[in-house]
């Protein structure tokens, strides 16, 4: 589980999240929505230790992200919306790479059976061979999805995973998650509602650094008198509910 207790998290004198508290439930997929600049990117690498809060806690799987981040850099992995590669490595390559560092010191049998294992998963052994320069948006997101899976861990925090993603990889991507949920915590942040709707147990607003709503789908819809998720969430993030809050 993931949890944030009263943190607050500021860039010089900007303020990005404000006493904000929340959980996201172990073996399930959470989705953090929200504005674009509500907070999300800041909560996510607090929760992967990239980063830590001014004030309050951040605990996952009881570990404290700050006190102990290494241990909870063992556990978590982190996608970011923006991945950065070597574009003269071929996917195999740059995923030898990666294994390397993650194990140094195991021998190269176990690096290999982790490359095969993520690959097989995200299908991005197909391109093994392939430059990553030359490869689609759609091929690079799997294989930075490829790379989180190297470390097999508990918790994985996911930066908008379908940006730029076709409708079938999107619906791959689904999949993918959906699969990985039923025995890791899946905590991300999309503005996608199909990816909310197909995914989501529970869903965390976030707007202008707070948090404002987290639960079913079912209970934003009922708090917002909306009959859809889409409107549900313009509703809250409208400044008519700004004032009532």
């Amino acid at each position: 589980m993931i949890e944030l207790h009263s943190v607050t998290k500021n860039y010089g004198n900007r303020c990005a999240v404000r006493n904000i508290s929340f959980n996201a439930p172990s073996n399930s997929v959470t989705a953090l929505i929200g504005l674009n600049g509500a907070g999300k990117t800041t909560v996510l690498k607090a929760v992967c230790s990239m980063h830590y809060a001014d004030s309050g806690v951040v605990l996952v799987n009881g570990i404290d992200a700050a006190e102990n981040s290494i241990a909870n850099k063992k556990q978590t992995a982190f996608m970011s919306e923006r991945s950065a590669f070597f574009p003269e490595y071929t996917v195999y390559e740059f995923l030898c790479r990666e294994a390397a560092v993650l194990f140094a010191g195991s021998d190269k049998t176990e690096q290999k059976e982790r490359i095969a294992q993520a690959s097989r998963l995200c299908g991005i052994h197909k391109v093994f061979s392939q430059k990553i320069g030359t490869l689609s948006h759609g091929w690079q997101r799997r294989l930075a999805f490829s790379r989180c899976l190297l470390s097999d861990p508990q918790v994985l925090v996911l930066d908008e995973p379908a940006s730029g993603l076709d409708p079938r990889q999107s619906a791959d991507m689904r999949s993918l998650i959906e699969k990985l949920s039923e025995h890791k915590t899946v905590f991300f942040s999309t503005h996608l509602i199909r990816e909310m709707e197909t995914l989501c147990s529970k869903i965390v607003v976030l707007h202008k650094g707070s948090v404002i709503f987290q639960g079913s789908q079912n209970e934003l819809c009922m708090l917002t008198g909306e009959k859809t998720l889409e409107k549900s969430f313009l509703n809250i993030t409208s400044k008519t509910w700004e004032q009532a809050l």
